[in-house]
């Protein structure tokens, strides 16, 4: 489960995959951008059901699914409000990634326990 990444883990996974994404059209077939997304899947590690808050708005959503894009073969999150029952899909590196909330630096979510 990803939280059994620390904060340092966390960041070395999502500079790998930028890191790994900014290559890839270098790439002639899919086979390793597949290889990368499922990789990426295993190492995060998410489980259906999983609870999780948006540090921005503070509302909790529940993880539905993983997915992958098909155009591009990002892998991505589905993920459903509790509050509305709207339905999202995140690429999986910025659901985790930090982002600004006035003046700190915050996972973009995080886990509900």
């Amino acid at each position: 489960m990803l939280n059994h990444l620390n904060d340092k883990e966390l960041d070395k996974l999502i500079m790998k995959d930028r890191e790994f994404w900014d290559i890839r059209s270098n790439w002639s077939s899919n086979e390793k951008k597949i290889e990368h997304s499922d990789n990426l899947v295993r190492a995060f590690n998410i489980p259906i059901g999983q609870k999780v808050r948006h540090s921005k708005s503070n509302r909790e959503y529940t993880i539905i699914s993983l997915a992958t894009i098909e155009a591009n073969l990002t892998a991505c999150v589905v993920y459903q409000s509790n509050s509305d029952g709207r339905i999202w899909v995140r690429p999986l590196i910025e659901m985790f990634e930090m982002v600004s909330i006035g003046k700190d630096m915050k996972r973009r979510f995080t886990f509900v326990d």
